[in-house]
């Protein structure tokens, strides 16, 4: 049987059950507030003055900040082990993903960089292979 990807390859110490609902809190609290920097992001970046006064290297370094996070929770949400195993310790209902995290990040990037592509500021237009290696694998 092969470690989920995205267990810690140290030895794990027994955890009290108080201890485990308050990391098991922290962790929920840490997504939640993780979900919503996207949402925030993807409402502030549709404001064309926000968007405006953003130079392209600094919007570039977001759109990289928000690859991360689409790429963890696309790696969550398929370590199928990993989330029956947090299931079935018992702290939720149904089984633990990252769809909406997965789904709001990817939207915003490709929004964020098709936007930044076709920006015709002569700084935008600097950038524009950089969008393009966002883009590629």
């Amino acid at each position: 049987m092969t470690e989920s990807p995205l267990a810690t390859q140290q030895p794990r110490k027994a955890v009290a059950p108080a201890d485990r609902k308050r990391i098991f809190r922290q962790i929920i609290v840490k997504c939640v507030l993780q979900l919503l920097l996207i949402e925030t992001t993807h409402e502030l970046l549709q404001n064309e003055g926000v968007y405006t006064t953003i130079p392209p290297s600094e919007l570039l370094r977001l759109m990289s900040a928000l690859d991360d996070s689409y790429r963890f929770a696309r790696k969550f949400n398929a370590d199928k082990e990993l989330r029956m195993a947090l299931w079935k310790v018992g702290f939720m209902r149904d089984l633990p993903n990252l769809l909406r995290q997965e789904s709001t990040s990817a939207a915003t990037l490709v929004n964020v960089l098709l936007r930044m592509y076709s920006d015709t500021q002569p700084e935008a237009i600097q950038k524009r292979a950089e969008v393009v290696d966002v883009f590629a694998p």
